[in-house]
């Protein structure tokens, strides 16, 4: 189940932490601020972005 899990997120430019089997990075995340916002807040996602 492990592999199954690792093998989809890397699919989608996910990379697993090295000490962590269950925490995934998202490529280029250095380049996002963190921010504290609740889901209500985040905008829908537009149908015409893939």
């Amino acid at each position: 189940m492990r592999d199954l899990l690792r093998q989809a997120m890397e699919a989608e430019r996910f990379a697993v932490h090295p000490r962590e089997w269950w925490h995934f990075d998202c490529a280029g995340w250095q380049e996002y601020a963190i921010m504290n916002v609740p889901f209500s807040e985040i905008p829908p996602l537009r149908d015409d972005v893939p």
